[in-house]
């Protein structure tokens, strides 16, 4: 019988937690590597993989289970695309959308704690609203970093994406929230 986290003495609660966002920081960076390559973002499962981890960790820990894959990459360890890594993604085209995935956890999991954990439709709207905002802050960097106007940022920042992230909702809204940390 598993112990529930009450009944854990606070080392054991603390080594359980970790646990967990390193394990969603790895389910992170396979997600990562399961990709099609496109210029000048690859399509990747990570937005699926993000709500996902947001339900089984919660808020809390599926935020910080983002963090510490960011933290990852930006130490140069190989867990984004391509088993690539470094502070130059970052900056790169793909840094916007990196930067939004955090706000995308927080956001998906507040939802979740606010009633839109219950209900296969308030949960596709909760990982919807997710996946939007890495839909602002990747094609806004994109922007940026390409001398783009808003138009083609949209154009090759979101458009190639719409299809898949919408069926990356409907799948990711199927599952119900369980905290298990």
């Amino acid at each position: 019988m598993a112990a529930t986290a009450r009944s854990l003495s606070p080392a054991r609660l603390f080594a359980r937690r970790a646990a967990l966002v390193v394990a969603g920081s790895a389910l992170l960076a396979i997600s990562a590597q399961i990709a099609v390559p496109a210029w000048p973002v690859p399509v990747t499962l990570q937005t699926l993989a993000i709500p996902v981890i947001v339900a089984l960790l919660g808020r809390n820990l599926g935020t910080l289970a983002v963090l510490a894959y960011l933290g990852e990459a930006a130490l140069g360890l190989p867990v984004l695309q391509g088993f690539a890594g470094g502070l130059v993604h970052f900056v790169g085209p793909t840094g916007g959308y990196l930067i939004g995935f955090p706000v995308a956890a927080w956001l998906v999991g507040l939802l979740y704690e606010r009633g839109f954990g219950e209900g296969y439709a308030r949960r596709f709207v909760a990982v919807l609203l997710g996946t939007a905002v890495v839909f602002v802050t990747g094609p806004a960097w994109l922007a940026f970093v390409l001398h783009l106007d808003a138009a083609k940022a949209v154009a090759l920042g979101v458009v190639p994406f719409l299809i898949g992230d919408v069926a990356k909702c409907l799948i990711a809204a199927g599952l119900r929230p369980r905290r298990v940390g």
